[in-house]
């Protein structure tokens, strides 16, 4: 995704379908947001989103879940902190599930 929106009214959002909000993981790129999906090597990468707050999505909806721009920006420092479990096979260690998810439900409403 290349967001290149530059009026403070425009308002952008990414639809997910299908896929839990509990598995879908954010991590960086140098200045480029990876959503990934646990599990799986499905994900989408949003250009250039640690550049300017333009660049960044607004809100993600997952499952009619939807979760806005500054929820993002702290799951993807919590994340930080732990192993990526995106990519085929992959899974979500039990000791980061336990400590992950909970935050992750009390962002995504």
């Amino acid at each position: 995704i290349i967001n290149m929106f530059t009026l403070p009214e425009d308002q952008n959002s990414l639809v997910i379908d299908g896929i839990a909000p509990a598995d879908i993981w954010f991590q960086m790129d140098e200045v480029h947001l990876i959503i990934g999906v646990v599990g799986s090597d499905d994900s989408v990468l949003v250009y250039a989103w640690a550049n300017d707050e333009n660049n960044q999505l607004d809100t993600i909806v997952a499952n009619g879940q939807t979760i806005t721009r500054l929820e993002i920006i702290e799951l993807i420092n919590l994340m930080a902190a732990y192993t990526s479990p995106i990519g085929a096979g992959n899974s979500m260690a039990q000791a980061t599930a336990d400590a992950i998810l909970p935050e992750i439900s009390a962002r995504w409403e």
